[in-house]
């Protein structure tokens, strides 16, 4: 296996070469194991158990967008391109009237166009769809349109998994070693313990030479690491601190490092994609195809086919196949979505001889539970759904990383300054001349980026005493996302040259009130998802939030001239803060961290948890309780949130996987 696993990350390299047809899916056919979803979790599942000789069916309800730029440069994903992307349009809360403060909501204007803003400001005429969560939707999921920070959780996150289930593989030297499996570092001396360098996950820590052009930024961030206790002399190496290293004492390590991407070192995006392509279109020296993989793309998967076994020995029920819609654009989640156009699509059906594997994400993922009868009986009744299992956990527990700025206005101008020598870029226009000097890894695209460094704290709340949040300067203020509109509004759309800020991502999050369900046994339909965020122990959460604002706060005015003193302005906090960052008055602060909090790292949806767990819906095999032949391989399965950026927990979850599918399932 080893052999042929080295053969088809050889195979990787040269993705630009090989063709963009996939083998043609065997409509109505029989495979071992049929795989529903071709992000991190899918991809890497479907592929390693293509690679030990299995013959699998993917099933992906995107497109194959090789050859579009904007999956391939790093530098070029932002916007990207739209229909890569599922418009998933989610609530904040329950709570119609604190859902409208939100400053980022997506109204639907008469002519079809988009309008963002709170319910205080929109058009009367504006039809709310709510606050905008795009998910890839694209073979390799959203592996191919993330930013693509790539940081380990904190070591008890993995230790919390063996604690709930008793299995002691999932402690985290074990869950260490599987990352040396999967990484591939480019950033680090080769054999640097702990670290991988032989694995299919590109990783690298772009050179903190970036941030000679944003001398403002600099001064910030020397100014950080001084209130943490840090030599702000040493800025330009902590930015390039390693911060996957291993150490008994990584969780409680506080201070700055670099955010290390899933990229090559000269800005290749690293996408599950390459996995599936290498080893579908992999061939034999007689042209035959080496591995029995076959991506059936444009297709999405409906519901789970199950058999019913015998009743009288009290049989489990057992997932034979999957059922599904051919026809691009079916799924009411594709980018401007149009009913009148859309296509029925054609439904098919293909089996599956030894098991099921749904890999959806943590949307997803519960939607084709719930379809196909497995989730909470009275709500799958109530839609006229038969009950294959009563699994209330299908859907709750949705978990996602509370995110907000900090930002505030200085003396001086902290945007880059640009160089006049470099080569004027198109984003990938045609005749775009960086392109070309990308591919001899050369000119802005290869070089040095921005969203190459994060701070990591222990706040006041930390539930564990480990820490507990994450800060990082992406390139513009971040305040979530949102469709493409003129809207210009200064604070909400566009900020001015003295404008700073820092991003916080709350990495331990205690909230488990979100979560999704279906609307209706419409496969097609988008489910109705709610992040509920505070909604369960909001003190730790909200402390935690407000401790890193009033820290921000503190940086923000002890920055030296000529880039500070910088005033706060979000939070706005009009009782003004004193010395200590802290509003006067606490429930402003509250408040609007209440009203702008957003996430986009969405997991928990199929918890694995503890035998007697109610809400558990895997065992710690990745086992759909209750069924046999089924398994759920995402960022779903995580009963808790996996650290500041899922991706690379979700990529060692899906080797794990693979390992436990192909040992018989213990």
């Amino acid at each position: 296996m080893a052999s042929m696993f080295k053969l088809a990350l050889q195979l990787a390299v040269a993705l630009a070469a090989l063709p963009q047809a996939i083998a043609t899916p065997h409509a109505n056919g029989t495979y071992d194991y049929i795989v529903i979803g071709s992000g991190p979790g899918g991809s890497i599942t479907a592929t390693n158990l293509a690679l030990a000789g299995q013959s699998v069916l993917l099933i992906e309800a995107g497109r194959d967008a090789t050859g579009d730029l904007s999956t391939e440069i790093a530098a070029l994903s932002f916007p990207g391109t739209p229909d890569l992307r599922w418009s998933f349009f989610v609530k904040h809360y329950s709570n119609q009237t604190q859902e409208l403060r939100y400053n980022h909501l997506t109204w639907l204007l008469p002519d079809g166009s988009y309008w963002v803003g709170s319910g205080a400001r929109a058009p009367p005429d504006a039809k709310l769809l709510g606050v905008y969560y795009p998910r890839g939707a694209t073979l390799g999921g959203s592996a191919i349109v993330n930013a693509m920070g790539t940081l380990l959780p904190n070591d008890a996150d993995w230790d919390y998994i063996a604690n709930i289930t008793g299995d002691a593989s999932w402690k985290h030297d074990g869950m260490r070693a599987i990352f040396e499996k999967v990484e591939r570092n480019h950033y680090l001396p080769t054999n640097t313990p702990g670290h991988g360098f032989t694995g299919f996950m590109d990783t690298y820590n772009s050179r903190s030479s970036y941030y000679n052009r944003t001398p403002g930024k600099v001064a910030q961030f020397k100014t950080l690491v001084s209130q943490l206790g840090g030599d702000p002399s040493q800025i330009f190496s902590l930015l390039e601190r390693d911060v996957n290293y291993v150490s008994d004492h990584r969780d409680t390590d506080n201070g700055e490092f670099g955010l290390p991407s899933h990229t090559d070192q000269i800005g290749r995006r690293w996408s599950p994609r390459d996995m599936i392509k290498a080893t579908a279109n992999a061939t034999n020296s007689d042209g035959s195809k080496k591995y029995r993989l076959t991506v059936q793309t444009d297709s999405l998967a409906t519901r789970v086919l199950f058999s019913r076994g015998d009743a009288s020995a009290k049989a489990k029920p057992r997932a034979t196949g999957v059922e599904f819609l051919e026809g691009r654009g079916v799924y009411k989640g594709t980018w401007k979505y149009d009913p009148k156009a859309a296509p029925k699509g054609v439904r098919k059906a293909a089996y599956a001889a030894k098991e099921v594997v749904v890999a959806g994400g943590a949307f997803n993922s519960p939607q084709i539970l719930q379809l196909s009868g497995i989730g909470d009986q009275k709500h799958l009744q109530a839609l006229g759904i038969d009950v294959v299992i009563h699994l209330p956990g299908v859907g709750a527990n949705l978990r996602d990383n509370q995110e907000l700025p900090v930002v505030g206005h200085g003396a001086g101008n902290f945007t880059a300054a640009s160089d006049p020598s470099a080569a004027v870029c198109t984003n990938g226009a045609q005749g775009d001349p960086c392109v070309d000097l990308w591919r001899q890894g050369q000119g802005p695209y290869a070089g040095p980026r921005g969203n190459s460094e994060c701070t990591i704290v222990t706040t006041k709340h930390s539930p564990n005493g480990k820490r507990d949040l994450l800060m990082f300067g992406a390139p513009a203020v971040f305040r979530g996302f949102w469709p493409a509109t003129n809207q210009t509004d200064p604070g909400l759309f566009t900020d001015p040259p003295n404008t700073t800020w820092s991003s916080i991502v709350r990495m331990t999050s205690v909230n488990r009130a979100g979560y999704v369900r279906i609307r209706s046994a419409d496969p097609t339909d988008t489910p109705d998802i709610n992040l509920e965020h505070y909604g369960n122990d909001a003190e730790t959460d909200l402390g935690a939030v407000e401790d890193a604002v009033a820290l921000m706060r503190r940086v923000f005015a002890d920055i030296p001239a000529p880039y500070g003193p910088v005033v706060g302005s979000e939070p706005p906090c009009p009782a003004g803060y004193g010395a200590d960052g802290y509003c006067k008055d606490h429930a402003q602060d509250r408040q609007w961290i209440l009203d702008q909090t957003f996430g986009h790292h969405a997991a928990g949806t199929c918890a694995i948890g503890a035998d007697g767990d109610p809400l558990a819906v895997l065992d710690a095999a990745f086992r759909v309780r209750g069924v046999d032949g089924l398994r759920v391989v995402d960022a779903s399965v995580f009963p808790l949130t996996p650290g500041a950026f899922p991706v690379l927990a979700t990529a060692m979850v899906a080797q794990k996987a693979s390992a436990v599918i192909l040992a018989g399932g213990a």
